[in-house]
């Protein structure tokens, strides 16, 4: 199996752990699949090895607001299915793609087991609550514009580092929190300097440095933060 793909399948295939997922099972990951919605509690973690998975959150008037995207570099319902817990937000496959499914209970067994693994998940969880926190941050304070980039470059690096990112307008305004008119206003800012070409339901990158700078106000201290965590023995 494809265990190199996911960043954190990586950890777990080189411990103790590693007989445990001789057990995963190989998994399609279709556009739209609700992949866990808020009061499950997860039987099963989801470890995307191509796609992207966004997770939302909805207010009781059913309006949807984005929370993260999560590819290859993590997983689904990872620290929910550890801390035996329900989900609050719901994941759902944004760009197709493949993944392995482990059951809970094989992660809660492994992650008993190896240490090294258990302080990985530790630090992408701490990772994952760090970039809430930062999303929360960057909708109070920040422009139309680096929420935009941020966006987009998060999709490019959850999704492979590819060129073109499989983003809607109205996907950008959900996962935003953002009129579609005013995503439609910041898309076309970028386009007129040629940091980004629209194409229909995909945003090609023209500019990564661009977008970097755009979202620097969103991005730099976290970014410093997670470059201290990895810094860190495991």
């Amino acid at each position: 199996m494809q265990f190199g793909a996911n960043g954190l399948l990586r950890v777990l295939a080189i411990g103790e752990a590693a007989p445990l997922l001789a057990r995963a099972e190989p998994v399609r990951l279709q556009t739209g699949q609700a992949l866990l919605q808020p009061g499950e509690r997860p039987s099963h973690v989801i470890f995307p090895l191509v796609g992207l998975v966004a997770q939302t959150v909805a207010s009781a008037e059913g309006r949807v607001a984005g929370v993260s995207l999560i590819g290859a570099e993590g997983g689904v319902g990872i620290v929910e299915a550890a801390g035996r817990a329900p989900v609050f937000s719901t994941f759902r496959v944004q760009a197709p793609g493949a993944g392995l499914r482990l059951a809970a209970e094989l992660l809660v067994e492994a992650l008993e087991v190896e240490a090294r693994a258990r302080a990985a998940f530790q630090r992408y969880a701490a990772i994952r609550s760090a970039e809430h926190e930062n999303w929360i941050a960057c909708a109070a304070f920040a422009s139309a514009e680096a929420r935009l980039a941020m966006l987009l470059l998060l999709a490019r690096e959850r999704g492979g580092d590819g060129r073109v990112v499989p983003l809607t307008q109205e996907f950008l305004a959900e996962m935003l929190g953002m009129q579609r008119t005013t995503v439609t206003q910041a898309a076309s800012q970028f386009a007129s300097r040629g940091v980004i070409r629209t194409l229909r339901g995909r945003v090609e990158l023209l500019d990564v440095d661009a977008l970097r700078e755009a979202a620097a106000v969103c991005l730099r201290d976290l970014e410093a933060f997670r470059r201290k965590l990895e810094a860190l023995p495991i």
